[in-house]
């Protein structure tokens, strides 16, 4: 029950009408409030304060609010009829999966909601606006009417401009840095805060052996794990999660490992245990900030592709990447969580820095094996993680394959191996590392 709560939780919070519904909801509660208001004992107060206002009479009521209503119907046609153009280039253009992205943007969910909501409150002013007697109540709710037509428009003016800027790649590409960047950031206070994160990994003699198999298919988003411990705590356990989050899960696939069997586990702990995880489709940053690293690759990828021949955006994901791997390097990612009396209770696989690397950097490399502008990019990036691998040098034999691929791809790819020349500088400024980092590009001698 409660994984369907939350499945159903988060395709609310990440649909197209979440907004629009909470913003549409208050202005019909705004509008009863107007219908209700003049029958009540509230209105009297009120009445002193209007006889000495000067408002405008407006005459033809009815009139005035179906030219308000037609109006702003418009406007919904006119703004949507871009989104949809919009769509279509970026999928195209960029990835598909940044359509996500732009139809839940929360810019564009106000906009739809304030549209809705004034057309709700106009409506129910014209089916009730008849029946006031008081003139002067009358000629304050069509001005307020109005007021919300004209902040339609202005709304509309700035969905105009915000359109036609968050298709630019460099909004698009930064947008997603900054998300992953901050997500990033947040797993980092987290790790500063509680120690369990700082615990060395369970040794492979304590490994779980029984297997869960799923009881759904699904890309698996998130786990609980607070709960996963305590249930783990209560009932003795270890229990190890077998996919990395955002991974598709096929029912009936092994899923769990525990140190116990299924059988041995009541029924209401397993079904504890299955509703702390959450399936559901779509690729949130804020979920998972895995998706920000592959959305930027995907990006590079396509500017890449003959079609679109755009070698610059895929440096500039690049450099976005390298700032947000220089982030992630420093970042352990323990896979084990604890309980109080420090037993291990649960272990969830976390995708490590070089397999995220790989994942990211790797089609990139290989879409643009043959160009030198890319080549460049990805040697300065290579150096740049460098920097920050000094101390333990974890990643220095990694870091010196990927440099040497790419320098022989350059060299493969030129008859003579003339190309080389035009990355001679950043070769050599890698071979003279006064730390030797780049050992393994010696071989190449001089240039």
């Amino acid at each position: 029950m409660k994984s369907r709560l939350v499945r159903l939780f988060f395709r609310i919070r990440y649909s197209i009408g979440y907004y629009p519904t909470i913003i549409s909801m208050a202005y019909f509660f705004f509008a009863l409030m107007f219908v209700t208001l003049p029958s009540s004992d509230l209105w009297e107060p009120l009445k002193p304060i209007l006889e000495w206002s000067r408002l405008p009479r407006v005459y033809n009521d009815e009139v005035v609010l179906s030219a308000l209503i037609t109006g702003i119907i418009s406007f919904i046609t006119l703004s949507f009829a871009m989104v949809m153009v919009v769509l279509s280039n970026v999928s195209n253009t960029f990835s598909p999966k940044l359509l996500l992205g732009l139809v839940t943007e929360k810019t564009h969910q106000v906009v739809l909601g304030n549209y809705i909501g004034a057309i709700l409150y106009c409506l129910i002013l014209l089916l009730t606006i008849s029946n006031a007697d008081d003139y002067r109540f009358r000629d304050l709710s069509v001005i307020i009417a109005a007021a919300m037509a004209i902040w339609c428009l202005v709304l509309f003016i700035y969905f105009i401009h915000n359109i036609s800027t968050s298709v630019q790649v460099g909004n698009i590409v930064e947008k997603i840095y900054n998300q992953t960047r901050r997500e990033l950031l947040k797993r980092q206070q987290a790790e500063n805060a509680e120690e369990r994160h700082r615990q060395a990994f369970v040794h492979e003699t304590i490994v779980p052996r029984q297997v869960f198999p799923s009881k759904t298919s699904g890309f698996l988003q998130d786990v609980d794990a607070d709960d996963l411990v305590k249930i783990a705590t209560e009932n003795d356990l270890l229990i190890r999660v077998q996919p990395y989050l955002g991974d598709f899960v096929v029912k009936d696939h092994p899923f769990l490992s525990c140190t116990k069997a299924p059988e041995e586990i009541e029924s209401a702990v397993r079904d504890r245990i299955y509703a702390a995880f959450t399936f559901f489709g779509g690729e949130k940053i804020e979920v998972n900030e895995r998706y920000g690293f592959t959305q930027l690759m995907e990006i590079g990828v396509k500017a890449l592709s003959p079609g679109i021949n755009d070698p610059g955006t895929a440096c500039i994901c690049i450099d976005y990447l390298t700032d947000l791997f220089a982030l992630r390097m420093g970042l352990r990612f323990s896979d084990v969580y604890y309980d109080e009396n420090r037993n291990p209770r649960l272990i969830v696989r976390s995708m490590g820095f070089d397999t995220l690397f790989t994942i990211c950097i790797g089609p990139i490399r290989r879409y643009g094996k043959n160009d030198l502008l890319v080549a460049n990019k990805l040697l300065q990036s290579f150096k740049t993680l460098s920097y920050f691998d000094r101390t333990e040098a974890r990643y220095k034999g990694f870091l010196n394959g990927l440099a040497l691929s790419v320098v022989e791809d350059i060299k493969n790819s030129s008859p003579n191996g003339n190309d080389l020349g035009a990355i001679h500088d950043r070769i050599k400024e890698m071979k003279d590392d006064p730390n030797g980092y780049f050992n393994q590009l010696q071989n190449f001698g001089s240039l």
